[in-house]
């Protein structure tokens, strides 16, 4: 059993663990295995694979098959399938937990992915400010867009990332477009400077997990999506604040490591 199968198989024991596919699971998986050459085979195979397989028989056959970075790559999208529904069950994590325990990961290992769900999941961040204002969300939407648009380019996949966060509603359609306006018309110095004035350090911490995720999100990080994301960091403070997260969403876009 290679990596490939083993990672696929992974998901679809867990997206099926609660006896149910949510639509957003659907939606996650199919936004994954674009990635992949030859992922819809390869979703075939593992749900195959499952059928015929407990999960506890899967589970003793994948110990120490997969790399540090592999078990890392797989654990961490795990946690994004516990979640891609909105929530994180509690049969789904139980089953994260002994995933990572099949694939040698201790809990100081897999700690950083789960901050980093943790940290992205945190809706809070864009709620309306005290004065009744919808300042976070749109310093927010503005950064995305313009790291989204930085490379001349909005691949789809990033425009979906953004309304994900935010929410498929006219609301947040009208809020897009308010952000495009604004980086159309004002400088990379005016948006740092709002992200400075209007933010919290958690807020900041919030938008920079998700910006990091969105420059990875196609594959590739542009070396001017880099150079934003440098712009961004020291905001949020010490570097031991962020690059845990970093490292973690490096580690998941790095599809590569399933040739490993």
């Amino acid at each position: 059993m290679n990596a490939r199968l083993i990672f696929t198989s992974s998901l679809v024991y867990l997206v099926g663990s609660d006896d149910k596919i949510a639509h957003g699971e659907s939606h996650w998986m199919a936004n994954v295995f674009s990635n992949i050459e030859g992922g819809r085979a390869l979703i075939t195979e593992a749900v195959a694979l499952a059928k015929s397989l407990p999960v506890e028989s899967f589970l003793s056959q994948i110990r120490g098959k997969l790399k540090p970075r592999q078990a890392l790559f797989t654990l961490a999208h795990l946690m994004d399938a516990v979640v891609a529904d909105g929530d994180a069950d509690p049969v789904e994590m139980a089953l994260f937990f002994r995933f990572a325990q099949a694939m040698n990961v201790s809990a100081r290992g897999y700690k950083p992915i789960l901050d980093v769900s943790k940290v992205m999941m945190d809706k809070s961040c864009l709620e309306l400010d005290s004065g009744g204002q919808w300042s976070s969300p749109f310093v927010f939407t503005t950064a995305m867009v313009y790291m989204a648009s930085i490379d001349q380019r909005v691949d789809p996949r990033e425009l979906s990332a953004i309304l994900k966060v935010l929410g498929r509603t006219a609301q947040s359609k009208a809020l897009l477009e308010e952000a495009v306006s604004y980086k159309n018309t004002h400088s990379l110095q005016d948006l740092l400077d709002m992200v400075r004035k209007e933010l919290t350090p958690r807020q900041r911490l919030f938008l920079l997990t998700h910006l990091a995720a969105l420059a990875f999100s196609d594959g590739e990080v542009d070396e001017r999506e880099k150079l934003f994301l440098d712009h961004i960091c020291p905001l949020v403070g010490d570097s031991h604040l962020y690059d845990p997260f970093i490292e973690i969403i490096t580690i998941k876009s790095d599809f590569s490591a399933l040739g490993d």
